[in-house]
């Protein structure tokens, strides 16, 4: 819960998915992201809050939450 907190503290953008419905109705949906997304770690006993960096088309891991 701490993580998914901490993940929503970023501004969330609004981006355009295209979709194909039955192969030939072209869509586009607008869909909301956030930045910052939490995964659980297999190794360890942590969850790992990641970020998104856009300049550098990259995710590194900004914060490590014990559980």
């Amino acid at each position: 819960q701490t993580c998914e907190k901490w993940a929503k503290k970023v501004k969330s953008e609004t981006i355009e998915v295209y979709e194909s419905k039955y192969g030939y109705i072209p869509t586009y949906n607008e869909v909301e992201r956030f930045s910052r997304i939490c995964f659980k770690d297999n190794g360890s006993k942590k969850i790992l809050g990641t970020e998104y960096d856009r300049k550098l088309m990259k995710e590194n891991v900004k914060k490590r939450f014990k559980y």
